[in-house]
């Protein structure tokens, strides 16, 4: 399964990968933290870098 958000239906898909054991990668092709602070969020560029590095482990889910 291939999962190409971080976000909600990416969640879903990992939720679903692991309960059937099914084998999963992951990839996002938007770069979110270049549009933070066009909506005052710049702020939360260190909380978004730390949700994109535990999105996913490394390995086998």
């Amino acid at each position: 399964m291939h999962v190409a958000t971080p976000f909600n239906l990416g969640l879903c898909g990992i939720h679903y990968a692991k309960k059937h054991e099914i084998l999963l990668v992951a990839s996002y092709h938007t770069n979110f933290d270049y549009y933070l602070p066009f909506y005052n969020l710049g702020g939360m560029e260190k909380l978004l870098w730390r949700y994109m590095d535990g999105f996913l482990p490394p390995g086998r889910v």
